[in-house]
């Protein structure tokens, strides 16, 4: 019967324990986009050959691919970016199910983001990145695009 009393309380602390660290956690969803999203929520490039982003909050695009080592040690670094900013919108492209967006930001090689501002034209930044660079280039070009 003690050993009864000590599994419900040990279970008792750890569903304690579990519920509070999920219900405080931070974590932000990252969205990864189809054509068909991409299209409706960042540029129509099919109707509007001129760049127009669609969005209100700007954005940074990840294209990547599974296989690919410098994409994986950069999704944890864009997911506490993402955490700290919900102000700016993050997207992910899988490059290799989505090759008509990676064609159209050209990007042949990986990991590529795409820094998008509400005005103005988007910026690459080519290749494995901190997160103080994310933030440095984000500060630079979305400050500057809302002045």
């Amino acid at each position: 019967m003690k050993r009864l009393k000590i599994f419900f309380l040990l279970g008792f602390l750890f569903s304690i324990t579990f519920y509070g660290n999920a219900k405080n956690s931070k974590s932000r969803t990252i969205i990864h986009l189809t054509k068909s999203d991409f299209l409706k929520k960042v540029h129509n490039f099919e109707t509007n050959k001129v760049w127009k982003y669609l969005g209100n909050k700007p954005s940074i695009i990840d294209f990547y691919a599974d296989w690919c080592g410098p994409c994986r040690k950069l999704t944890p670094i864009l997911n506490e970016f993402a955490v700290k900013h919900p102000e700016i919108i993050i997207y992910k492209v899988n490059v290799d199910e989505q090759p008509e967006l990676a064609d159209y930001f050209r990007a042949s090689s990986i990991p590529l983001l795409v820094y998008i501002p509400v005005a103005g034209s988007p910026v690459q930044e080519l290749g494995l990145v901190t997160e103080s660079e994310i933030e440095q280039r984000a500060s630079k070009l979305f400050n500057k695009s809302r002045k």
